[in-house]
């Protein structure tokens, strides 16, 4: 049996803490995994007249990871790839879903905080300087969370040379192992259903669909539990991105939009029948890449993960976590830590800079390392 800890504090809804835990009492770090949500981006869908939103930027002169092509080696030439504005669902430079300049800020910001994490306050921790040796980015298929990474290792690693290259690894389009999207797996599929049909979900519409259908059913085309999820994201998105919503949107209304995120986040993962199924490839990928640099079939100590909220909100539950009042936000970050405390080897993960204690290790906060993947492998968490 798994239990959630329900956090009751008011979070900030839009964007994620700049913070980081303090180091584990004598302890050394020797490895490190970031997994992010990307940062903030132009809406899916338009539920209000865009004209009104405001101006949306994704490519700009200031932008941090702009849609520029470099080719340093055999033909030195950069190629912008550059949109026509008159077709942009966001004008003036903007693509649906597609990463604003706030995003790309707000992920060199990160960037810059685990720097100081990572090399400035550790020492031997990481080189100064990048190296492709101790360091693995990769992210999912989807072109927010690719700029969101590079906008994370600008910060990390100011530019030392105009012929770098950073390589950065990508699932495919026909396959994702980052995201738990029920695009390519029959499991998530049919969680999705399952929850949709559950008394818990429905009593929640319902009451949901009480308060504001009668008042904003007019914006969504069919009021079904995925269609208000929608509508309930493009509002907090317009909202975290300082744009301008009609003004007949309350704030108890975009509160309760926030509200709506989370609880079908949280909730679509949490039950003993799909316990795990959103989030057993990415654990299996972060024992595999932990498991090679302790064995030293690898000299990676940090990997970089760009990826959304459905995966970490899936993460998340798994360890029997949960948060009713935001949905993992904007450039959220959860950090998974191996520490050696005398002769020994401890996991740690954190959330947002904040300690997450295992339900299924008593609560606990440190723990060894062995009895975090074997609880794991018992508990059937990486079997999906």
């Amino acid at each position: 049996m798994f239990f959630l800890v329900a956090l009751a504090l008011r979070i900030d809804q839009c964007e994620g803490p700049a913070k980081t835990p303090a180091p584990v009492p004598n302890g050394r770090l020797l490895f490190a995994e970031v997994i992010f949500r990307h940062g903030a981006r132009t809406p899916g869908a338009n539920f209000t007249n865009v004209e009104e939103t405001g101006e949306w930027y994704c490519d700009d002169p200031r932008a941090i990871s702009p849609r520029y092509w470099a080719h340093p080696i055999l033909h030195p030439r950069n190629y912008h790839e550059k949109f026509d504005p008159k077709v942009m669902p966001y004008p003036p430079s903007c693509r649906q879903q597609d990463l604003i300049l706030q995003g790309m800020q707000q992920h060199y910001d990160l960037g810059q905080m685990y720097r100081k994490y990572f090399i400035e306050s550790r020492d031997s921790f990481l080189s100064s300087n990048y190296s492709p040796y101790e360091i693995f980015a990769r992210s999912t298929n989807v072109d927010r969370a690719i700029r969101s990474l590079i906008s994370f290792i600008q910060g990390l690693y100011p530019p030392a040379s105009p012929n770098e290259i950073v390589q950065l690894m990508t699932d495919s389009d026909s396959a994702e192992l980052l995201d738990a999207s029920d695009g390519f797996c029959s499991e998530l599929k049919n969680e999705k259903k399952d929850f949709e049909e559950s008394e818990i979900f429905k009593t929640f519409f319902a009451e949901f669909s009480k308060k504001y259908q009668e008042k904003y059913g007019s914006y969504v085309d069919n009021w079904t539990g995925s269609k208000v999820k929608k509508f309930a994201s493009y509002v907090l998105m317009v909202k975290c991105t300082n744009h301008t919503l009609p003004s007949t949107f309350t704030q108890d209304f975009i509160d309760d939009c926030a509200k709506y995120m989370a609880f079908y986040h949280y909730n679509l993962h949490n039950n003993d029948k799909y316990r795990g199924v959103g989030s057993a490839p990415i654990y299996r990928e972060i024992i595999r890449m932990a498991d090679d640099f302790i064995s030293q079939k690898s000299s990676r100590k940090l990997v970089l993960i760009g990826s959304h909220d459905t995966e970490l909100a899936a993460m998340l539950v798994t360890l029997g976590y949960i948060n009713l009042d935001a949905p993992p936000q904007l450039r959220s970050h959860f950090l998974f830590e191996l520490w050696e405390v005398g002769r020994n080897i401890y996991a740690r993960i954190c959330f947002n800079g904040e300690e997450v204690p295992i339900s299924f290790l008593n609560n606990l906060t440190l723990y060894p390392y062995s009895q975090f993947k074997s609880q794991l492998y018992r508990t059937g968490m990486l079997s999906h």
